[in-house]
């Protein structure tokens, strides 16, 4: 009897199958996570705006082939992870360094403040910046950092207000009346000539009905 083993000692048939349940268990969650993690990146890479994912200790979590092509990052700066590092060489490239760093560091100081703002560059570029905090509960985890080329739309903003500061110039030294109306005869702009000839001040005009 001395030489029967004990089993008490053994494992039992329920614990090798817990066992492998957990690890089953281990497995299809890992599963997930990669699942998910392959769906965001792929997300994150399919949209046109630069973005950029920092954590609350200033560590580059993640950001999207567009960013890094914004910035023209080099290899080391994305490899170190260091978003001081990043906001350094990206401010370079601004036409106000100073101003743009100073207001990453006061936005980072309010972690429930979002910034929408837009961004010019050295070499004639604009892009808009959107931040806001990431929270989980009442954790402040981070931000994330978006930017949209907005530089086609403020080159037609500018050609917009060269066009319409050549015609007031042509308008106004014209000797000529001439005088612009909406669809409802609101007198909406008069030349000097209309002043000169009818002897009324450009006030006691604009906003008025021309019948």
């Amino acid at each position: 009897m001395d030489d029967l083993p004990n089993t008490a000692s053994m494992p039992q048939p329920e614990d090798s199958i817990a066992g492998v349940m957990d690890d089953l268990a281990h497995e299809q969650a890992a599963d997930v996570i990669t699942h998910q993690k392959i769906l965001f990146e792929a997300l994150i890479e399919s949209v046109l705006d630069g973005i950029l994912i920092v954590s609350a200790e200033g560590r580059m979590l993640h950001l999207n082939q567009r960013f890094a092509d914004i910035w023209h990052f080099p290899a080391e700066i994305i490899q170190s992870k260091s978003d001081e590092a990043a906001l350094q060489w990206a401010a370079n490239q601004t036409t106000d360094p100073a101003g743009f760093l100073a207001r990453v560091a006061d936005v980072y100081t309010q972690p429930d403040q979002e910034v929408r703002e837009e961004v010019l560059m050295k070499d004639g570029r604009a892009y808009e910046r959107f931040g806001a905090p990431i929270r989980s509960g009442g954790n402040w985890l981070g931000w994330v950092w978006t930017f949209r080329d907005i530089t086609e739309r403020k080159q037609v903003e500018e050609r917009l207000r060269e066009s319409e500061h050549h015609y007031r110039l042509i308008t106004q030294t014209a000797t000529d009346v001439i005088i612009t109306i909406d669809a409802n005869s609101i007198i909406l702009f008069i030349n000097d000539a209309v002043v000169t000839m009818f002897g009324y001040t450009a006030a006691e005009l604009l906003g008025k009905n021309l019948n």
